[in-house]
């Protein structure tokens, strides 16, 4: 209160921030950890800490101008939005093992699209001192800043698209755009950082033999081969003379 008092709005925008923020984690791991109950039959933990992010991404656009109320709203929802579409990510066989088109991109667009549904004119006004009436849709504000957000989410996957086109077909192009397969099969926390990213050494132990025992059947099969290939004929030790019967016919 005595710091609210001397810092004037500043202070009041900085603890409804917090405020806000905070509940916005709390609901999205709530939520994203049930959904996964239902759909999974299993308390995941995964699921409960990315649901927490996605409820911060979700509650990023508006903490500073919606209510404790709706910032729970917009983190249950963007715990749910995370977990549908982490599931149709999975379903359209995107690589994304970081899950970070759910809890980025939808969690992003939810809640760039939620200030245009919970925004109040009073948080409005004290945190961007902003003279011209806009806030959000649901406290009588029209349907005018719910549209700009939809633009600015809009423009925002365009300006994206096309970077990321340029950039990643550059690496394309000059070879750098995926990492060596055996590299991929391993796990790049190891090919490229030396460590262990997640507790999974048994993981870790039945990969390092499948890729053994392949090797051992390249060099194997390799090996066969040139043997074929030096002695490409039977050879009769009876008579002495080679008879004209293909390696391939052995085993």
């Amino acid at each position: 209160g005595i710091n609210a008092e001397y810092m004037g709005d500043a202070a009041v925008v900085a603890a409804k921030t917090a405020v806000t923020t905070t509940l916005g984690a709390v609901s999205g791991g709530f939520s994203a950890l049930f959904l996964a109950r239902v759909m999974l039959k299993t308390w995941d933990l995964d699921s409960l800490l990315n649901g927490i992010l996605a409820g911060l991404v979700s509650i990023t656009a508006g903490c500073s101008v919606v209510e404790p109320w709706a910032a729970i709203a917009i983190g249950y929802i963007g715990g749910v939005v995370y977990i549908l579409v982490s599931w149709a990510v999975e379903k359209i066989k995107i690589d994304d093992p970081l899950q970070a088109i759910a809890v980025h991109g939808g969690g992003g667009v939810w809640g760039c699209i939620a200030v245009g549904l919970f925004a109040t004119e009073k948080n409005v006004k004290r945190a961007y001192n902003l003279d011209k009436d806009v806030f959000g849709l649901f406290y009588g504000g029209g349907a005018e800043q719910l549209g700009v957000q939809c633009v600015g989410v809009l423009s925002i996957m365009a300006w994206t698209i096309f970077w990321c086109f340029v950039v990643f077909t550059f690496l394309k192009l000059i070879g750098k755009l995926r990492a060596p397969a055996e590299y991929e099969e391993r796990g790049l926390d190891i090919s490229e950082h030396g460590s262990l990213a997640y507790d999974n050494s048994h993981m870790v132990l039945e990969m390092f033999l499948k890729l053994q025992a392949e090797e051992m059947q390249r060099q194997y099969s390799s090996v066969h081969k040139h043997v074929a290939d030096i002695r490409p004929y039977e050879y009769d030790y009876l008579s002495g003379t080679p008879q004209h019967t293909p390696m391939q016919q052995y085993p």
